[in-house]
């Protein structure tokens, strides 16, 4: 069980932090973070790309960047986000396409002075971008812990100084691990559930061991069985033998669920628990990851968590599944999640 984490602890983590920032920052080898003074905010160097002054256009292709960028408070400055991105504090930021296929024409359009692109971004997208003139600051995409420290503290330092926006970055990244802790502590003691997680209707996109959500999977008190998966890819055989006790699946695919005959003798299907469950809402790093893990949580340990323990803005899933509900009762919860779904708002469904 992990202990929580004091104010001396948190100073020695910001300390180290501000001196040297590791691999989840921005590549597989080791970045630096500096700044010219000690006491000053910029220029700040970062993955080698030196930021000269505070950025007042900034561009994100990646949409959990955007997320910290966010949740750090610095939304006003966001002039470019990813396609189809939802959140409404950037809701008059230009779409610039994707981290695999920038619009490298939309974004010169922008003239931002800091594009923010994931590490993944194709090589021939940076090169452009570099040779456009912007500084252009890659960076990993979360997957545990300390990856998950070290962006936000990279974007902190972009965006809000090595001093001052650094150092509330690392406060906030630390808040949010807290509170999943407090999470992982309460179920500790619980036997583990083994998880499976499709990310699409198609069931050939899954939760996989490089995402952070595996992370969080195992502080609800579970066990992803497609973590020795990558960038989504597994496959049902691999499922079927990972017997997951429970399944997760965009809204109105538990009949697809079902349908696979490979799927048949997994614990989750005859033991009737597949749920749907709003998916995207993992597809995040800011603080809804709070909220999607004590929903994974009260639905692997519904004794141990009950409803009321549930954080303003969760669902409760643990509800009956569509064998025991009558076909109107069914037909009526799909249509709440795909509202809600559409509409970014939250539905309560609570078991009799």
């Amino acid at each position: 069980m992990k202990k929580r984490i004091t104010a001396a602890m948190l100073a020695a983590v910001m300390l180290f932090l501000c001196a040297f920032v590791s691999a989840g920052c921005g590549s597989d080898e080791d970045s630096f973070l500096t700044s010219c003074d000690d006491s000053a905010n910029f220029p700040v160097t970062i993955n080698s790309v030196r930021i000269e002054e505070r950025p007042k256009r900034v561009v994100c292709t990646s949409s959990k960047h955007t997320d910290i960028a966010i949740e750090l408070g610095y939304a006003k400055y966001i002039v470019g986000k990813p396609y189809e991105y939802a959140a409404s504090a950037v809701s008059d930021a230009s779409e610039v396409g994707t981290n695999d296929n920038p619009s490298l024409e939309i974004i010169a359009g922008l003239e931002a002075d800091l594009v923010i692109v994931d590490e993944m971004i194709p090589e021939e997208s940076l090169t452009a971008l570099v040779d456009s003139g912007v500084p252009v600051l890659q960076l990993g995409t979360p997957r545990d812990r300390m990856s998950f420290r070290n962006t936000y503290s990279c974007i902190g330092a972009a965006l809000g100084g090595a001093r001052d926006g650094q150092n509330a970055a690392i406060k906030k990244a630390e808040s949010i691990l807290i509170s999943l802790d407090d999470i992982e502590r309460l179920v500790s003691s619980e036997p583990t559930s083994y998880v499976c997680i499709f990310t699409n209707s198609g069931l050939s996109s899954y939760i996989t061991g490089d995402d952070i959500t595996t992370m969080c999977i195992e502080l609800a008190g579970g066990f992803n069985v497609a973590i020795e998966g990558k960038n989504g890819v597994f496959s049902l055989d691999q499922v079927s033998r990972g017997d997951p006790d429970v399944i997760l699946c965009p809204a109105g695919s538990q009949p697809t669920v079902r349908s696979k005959r490979v799927l048949n003798s997994c614990s989750a299907v005859t033991g009737n628990r597949i749920y749907d469950f709003d998916v995207s809402k993992f597809n995040c790093c800011d603080s809804q990851l709070i909220v999607a893990t004590w929903e994974l949580a009260r639905l692997l340990h519904p004794n141990i968590v009950t409803k009321e323990m549930l954080p303003k803005g969760a669902i409760d899933y643990y509800v009956y599944t569509s064998s025991v509900m009558t076909q109107e009762e069914y037909d009526a919860l799909q249509s709440q999640l795909a509202e809600a779904e559409a509409e970014q708002t939250y539905v309560f469904v609570y078991e009799d």
